[in-house]
């Protein structure tokens, strides 16, 4: 279940700074809520938003990373985008 933040920013409406703060991973959410929402960001229509957010979505670290993705409720968009963007050891 999403947070009211994060279900805020699927709504739309927000403002291009806040969601480039947004993107920087600086809101304070949960983890889940956190991946969330850079996923999410990660489809905006700014050029510099989406980038940001791939960036800051590929720096979460890998514990609370892999505590978001054992839950079954990620998305499989979210789940792909991963699998395509990190590296596995």
């Amino acid at each position: 279940m999403s947070s009211p933040l994060v279900n805020q920013f699927k709504k739309g409406g927000i403002s291009r700074d806040v969601r480039l703060t947004a993107a920087t991973g600086a809101l304070p959410l949960t983890p889940f809520d956190q991946v969330e929402l850079l996923f999410l960001l990660t489809r905006d229509s700014d050029d510099e938003v989406p980038k940001t957010a791939q960036k800051s979505l590929l720096a979460v670290s890998p514990s609370a990373l892999g505590a978001v993705l054992k839950d079954p409720s990620v998305p499989a968009e979210a789940l792909a985008f991963l699998g395509e963007h990190t590296d596995s050891d």
